[in-house]
């Protein structure tokens, strides 16, 4: 067993007491420093955004006094209306091509199965892919079509039987054309999308 030496454990209690208050001491320096560049940093960004805000006004100034101003408030105020304009046409074409979709949907006796549906001539006609149990339920498909006030004129464009594992069935495209109400409107969004911007 080792004697006890009390002034050694005097002089190890002192040194980790120097140390402990050395690093205290550290540590608050370290936050002193970063708090002055912090208030520094803060008064430079204040300075520099004063001088913008300076410079902007300045600017702004000048071009209300030559009338630019204006003319580009105007601007902005036309760009904001067509993008209005565009957008409330947009909603209306998409609200006219689901309701035509939903026409040829209804149409559709329980015996056709429609496997695609696309629009030709800016909206102006459906082109509908599908396939029919008989030629007679496709040939009431086609009058139910006809029946819609929805469109004007329906073509059957192709229809060809094909084997399938459940038997045999009747693949069509039928032509339909938009009655005119809805050809306008297409028309309308096709010669605003010609006009760019």
């Amino acid at each position: 067993m080792k004697p006890f030496n009390l002034a050694h454990t005097k002089l190890i209690e002192r040194a980790y007491s120097r140390e402990h208050v050395d690093r205290g001491v550290r540590s608050i320096v370290l936050v002193v420093v970063l708090m002055f560049v912090c208030v520094l940093g803060a008064g430079y960004v204040r300075v520099r955004l004063s001088g913008e805000s300076r410079l902007i006004t300045s600017q702004i100034e000048k071009m209300r006094s030559t009338g630019k101003l204006d003319q580009k408030l105007v601007e902005v105020a036309e760009k904001k209306a067509l993008v209005r304009r565009w957008q409330k046409q947009l909603a209306g074409s998409t609200t006219q091509r689901f309701n035509l979709l939903r026409a040829a949907i209804l149409s559709a006796p329980p015996d056709i199965w429609i496997s695609r549906v696309t629009t030709g001539d800016q909206g102006a006609t459906l082109s509908i892919e599908g396939s029919a149990a008989t030629y007679g339920t496709l040939a009431q498909f086609t009058s139910n079509l006809r029946d819609r006030p929805d469109f004007a004129e329906v073509r059957l464009s192709s229809a060809k039987s094909a084997g399938t594992r459940q038997g045999r069935s009747v693949d069509f495209v039928v032509e339909v054309d938009v009655t005119g109400q809805n050809t306008a409107a297409a028309q309308t969004q096709s010669s605003t999308d010609g006009r760019g911007g």
